[in-house]
């Protein structure tokens, strides 16, 4: 069973996203198009991406996954028609694939592209980009199981892609303590999957597996031969500071209405070392490293970028831009702050000739039991109840269980009686119309004291429904946040679980869905 809410029921989006989601006109200078299976249709007929960088893509994409001992999907070699194009997603290298949401964000463009296959000539292929130049450890070395955080604890630093995964073994060892015998099978997926060199080739073994059997492709952009078809944008880059141009003139008029999501640098491009990926800057005699590591002159840096364009990463304003550049892409799926970014970008697209994406919010989804569904319907609430307040949920409960009791009828009737009071009081001396006001808003303020003890006389009485409400809620919101943002799959993993998220991962039907499991 599903059951599903309009998003625009719900207050869990950004103004941004709420009007791009309503079609906003003021959107129309910032994308392509709005998304729906027309504009995707039209996009991917206008798509062209040159023979040479497909072949370029096919090759490199095969080498990743001999290098990571898997077999290639059965999907890439239609890479090499002018007839496939992509739609793309992307995530960190989080920890067991970190919180929920990113396996949505997959099942969501798979779904995508299997709706396009039925009603296009076109060949549809979704696409998941790892994120394995990233270097923010702390935001990709844990996730949480049932409430508990497992950590990864790795001294290491640089691209997290590039890490060794010594003490992940600990990690799997504590999740299957957590999980217990229901968790074996994904406890066993993950004991495979991480038993290779890296973090690039284990994410990419998990979500592989994980997915197996889809037409899932798996890119990791930290490649030699892939950034070298990017030099030129990247020699731009440096020379001539082309994006930050670009995208300032765009917020200028997107932050008249919303707030900036990023900010363009000089050069938006890190430095590739062993240990460490460092912004580049520039400085007075030529170029460097925020960091102090590397200094060059222009010369110099040029030709490094030449001779090993894999040392140069983008940063997050850029790399959307090397996506595009070297995938057949027509779209991307991503959340609220993904979306937000991307509307910054287009007149950084639009100066290179690259053709910009439509952009998709992914779907928003949650688990709940069939007991807990039950429980739900029992107290007479709605899923839409669980997204109020804690107070406003109370007080829902407290209305649908107990007779309503109120005293307005009552207050009025006094009204009533002190205005006959008022007038033949002031009749006699109009210095007393104060102290009749005042009793009179003193009798309120007892009527509404009563009326307060009254209402917490109902909550006493209904606590254990109140109780079971809120608790509902909580595993819905986990520590107040959305279920899909903390928890890991892990804890609802059955073999069947990724073709129902596929199956429901719709991301052109705007609502949140929540699955019975």
């Amino acid at each position: 069973m599903t059951h599903s809410i309009p998003y625009a029921q719900l207050n869990i989006f950004s103004g941004l996203v709420n009007d791009y989601l309503e079609r906003n006109s003021f959107f129309k200078a910032f994308i392509t198009d709005f998304p729906d299976k027309e504009s995707l249709l039209t996009a991917a007929n206008n798509r062209v991406l040159s023979v040479e960088k497909r072949q370029n893509l096919f090759d490199r994409i095969s080498a990743q996954y001999r290098e990571a001992d898997l077999t290639s999907p059965e999907t890439l070699e239609s890479i090499l028609s002018d007839n496939t194009v992509t739609i793309t997603t992307g995530h960190q290298l989080n920890l067991f694939t970190g919180p929920l949401y990113s396996i949505f964000k997959i099942s969501s463009v798979i779904n995508l592209c299997r709706q396009l296959n039925e009603e296009s000539e076109k060949i549809f292929v979704p696409v998941f980009w790892m994120a394995t130049e990233d270097h923010d450890l702390d935001e990709i070395n844990h996730t949480y199981c049932y409430g508990k955080k497992i950590e990864w604890q790795t001294k290491q630093t640089g691209a997290v892609g590039h890490m060794e995964l010594e003490g992940i073994a600990a990690c799997i060892d504590e999740l299957a303590n957590i999980l217990g015998d229901s968790g074996k099978p994904f406890v066993d997926i993950l004991r495979w999957a991480y038993s290779t060199r890296n973090l690039a080739q284990a994410h990419r073994r998990l979500v592989s597996k994980l997915f197996e059997g889809t037409e899932l492709i798996i890119i990791d952009g930290d490649d030699s031969m892939l950034k070298a078809s990017f030099s030129e944008i990247m020699r731009d880059e440096i020379l001539n500071k082309s994006s930050q141009k670009a995208i300032q003139a765009t917020n200028q008029l997107l932050e008249e209405t919303y707030k900036i999501q990023a900010h363009a640098r000089d050069i938006n491009l890190f430095y590739l070392s062993k240990g460490k990926r460092s912004r580049i800057i520039v400085q007075q005699e030529g170029y460097g490293t925020s960091d102090g590591s590397f200094l060059w002159k222009e010369s110099e840096l040029l030709e490094l970028l030449e001779q090993f364009p894999e040392r140069f990463s983008p940063n997050v304003m850029l790399r959307p831009l090397y996506q595009e550049c070297i995938l057949p892409n027509v779209a991307y799926v991503g959340g609220g702050g993904e979306l937000a970014y991307w509307t910054q970008l287009k007149q950084n697209f639009d100066q290179y000739e690259v053709p910009y994406p439509i952009l998709i919010l992914r779907n928003s989804m949650g688990f709940m039991s069939q007991k807990e569904i039950q429980k739900l319907e029992k107290l007479n609430l709605n899923l839409l109840d669980l997204f109020s307040h804690e107070h406003e949920l109370t007080a829902k409960v407290v209305s649908n269980q107990a007779e309503e009791v109120d005293f307005f009828g009552e207050l009025d009737s006094l009204k009533m009686i002190f205005k006959g009071i008022y007038e033949k009081a002031t009749g006699v001396d109009q210095s007393l119309e104060g102290t009749v006001n005042a009793e009179l808003r003193k009798l309120e303020k007892s009527v509404q004291q009563i009326n307060g003890k009254v209402i917490k006389a109902q909550k006493r009485q209904h606590e254990a429904s109140i109780g079971q409400a809120l608790k509902l809620k909580s595993k819905l919101f986990p520590e107040g946040k959305l279920q899909e943002r903390c928890l890991n799959v892990s804890q609802f993993y059955t073999e069947q679980l990724i073709p129902d998220l596929i199956g429901q991962a719709n991301p052109l039907d705007l609502s949140f869905k929540l699955l019975e499991r």
